[in-house]
């Protein structure tokens, strides 16, 4: 009776344990299911970390309710919530997808929203002072797609963005920021 009580209170102390060291591999920052963001504003690494979990990329299959089908992107950066950049790509066949492609190459239409420092940049191809800034679209370069087109790392470069002052969102090429980085993430389908 004795072994039997001390084999199980044994097996009780090893299972808390192991228990305890993967808990501990949980908490070290590896967030693998997510995936990897590093943003660059101005040449600035921004700090993805606090926020990770926030940050997005997803899938909107068209419905009847909302036909054209949408890609975008989110990453939450900085040491508050209020610091984002969001890309958004419609009309996008996401089927055709593949490893160098650029986003930006089969979609209809897209647009670009970051705030940084309490300003807001935009860059959106439905605006009719678009073309103005055309140049500063960039690339969005599929880097990899795992075969199940669950998983994708996108490099995002020679992105220039112009700050939006006043209440008409006018547009204002004195304070530009330049975006680079890659996002490496699991795709949300919705």
């Amino acid at each position: 009776m004795k072994k039997n009580i001390l084999y199980i209170l044994s097996i009780l102390i090893l299972s808390v344990s192991f228990t305890a060291c993967s808990k501990d591999d949980d908490d070290s920052g590896d967030d693998s299911q997510l995936g990897t963001i590093n943003l660059f504003i101005d040449g600035n690494k921004m700090n993805t970390k606090s926020t990770f979990s926030v940050s997005s990329i997803s899938y909107d299959k068209p419905t009847i309710t909302f036909p054209k089908s949408e890609f975008s992107i989110m990453i939450i950066f900085g040491d508050n919530e209020d610091q984002s950049a969001f890309f958004n790509f419609k009309e996008i066949d996401f089927e055709k997808m593949k490893v160098g492609d650029d986003l930006l190459k089969l979609c209809k239409n897209y647009g670009y929203q970051v705030t940084y420092q309490g300003n807001e940049y935009w860059l959106n191809s439905d605006i009719s002072w678009f073309n103005e800034f055309a140049d500063g679209k960039g690339k969005f370069i599929v880097k990899e797609l795992n075969a199940e087109k669950t998983v994708i790392n996108i490099e995002f470069q020679d992105i220039k963005l112009p700050i939006l002052k006043g209440s008409l969102l006018k547009p204002d090429r004195s304070k530009m920021i330049d975006i680079k980085g890659n996002m490496k993430y699991n795709i949300d389908f919705h």
